[in-house]
């Protein structure tokens, strides 16, 4: 829908712009009701001109910017054999959320993903428990977190980085 309305605004803007130009250039042939409110063009017609040339650029950009291919920025492109591949940042979240969280000691934990230079960035922020050192458990959930996303969608990882938002307490409360 949103490339309709770019494509829509962009014919707008380009006939506007034809039809300002061609008022410039002095060609009468136009509707009569431009005709009325160009009646002054002669001190009007450098205005005319670059009005029209203005909005002329600006249909061809939006035209342009129509017709690009559109990749979403939550997604990341693999380039395969028979077409590309497309993975959302969404489901790769999931596969980060999974890793870290069967991880013993991490009991809760989110995550921001983004990219640099083709390679994925992992911003995990965990509550983890004080049965293990914090540490050894931030080491733990790098490594599988890295290892998990290459092995399952084949993108490299550049960084992980883990931030513990709090140390909960290690043992369970007991239910009697």
């Amino acid at each position: 829908m949103d490339r309709f309305v770019i494509a829509l605004a962009a014919l707008l803007a380009l006939a506007f712009g034809v039809a300002a130009l061609s008022l410039a250039a002095g060609w009468n042939g136009v509707l009569w009701a431009v005709d009325v409110i160009m009646a002054a063009r002669g001190a009007a017609r450098l205005e005319s001109a670059l009005t029209g040339l203005l909005a002329a650029a600006v249909g061809v950009y939006l035209l342009a910017l129509a017709g690009q291919r559109e990749t979403e920025p939550g997604n990341i492109a693999l380039p395969g054999e028979l077409g590309d591949v497309s993975v959302s940042l969404r489901a790769v979240e999931s596969l980060v959320l999974q890793a870290a969280s069967s991880i013993r000691g991490v009991r809760e934990a989110t995550t921001r993903l983004g990219q640099e230079e083709g390679r994925l960035t992992v911003d995990l922020s965990v509550l983890v428990t004080s049965e293990r050192p914090v540490p050894e458990l931030a080491a733990e959930v790098q490594q599988r977190v890295t290892r998990h996303v290459q092995d399952v969608v084949g993108v490299p990882v550049g960084r992980v980085s883990v931030a513990v938002r709090n140390i909960a307490s290690g043992h369970k409360a007991r239910v009697e």
